[in-house]
């Protein structure tokens, strides 16, 4: 289990991007009240290795879950668990 974790371990820059994105939403001079009303946004967070340094961890009690207990289920109501 420790070796699992270990080499789970990345380092480096994240970043997500996407070439092309419009919005349409009422702020804007072709919005189309037809079409689903969406927004962009770019946000920046600094120190994100940080903050997760300040949180506590987790010293014992792992276990590994059966494929069989695992459902998107719980994520969708657990979204404070991803």
């Amino acid at each position: 289990m420790y070796l699992m974790i270990k080499n789970s371990i990345r380092r480096g820059i994240s970043t997500i991007s996407i070439r092309y994105s419009k919005a349409n939403n009422p702020l804007l001079e072709d919005f189309d009240s037809a079409k689903p009303t969406t927004y962009i946004t770019c946000l920046d967070a600094n120190n994100l290795y940080g903050s997760a340094q300040s949180e506590p961890l987790p010293v014992g009690d792992f276990k590994f879950l059966a494929p069989t207990s695992i459902s998107l289920t719980y994520w969708k109501i657990h979204p404070q668990a991803i």
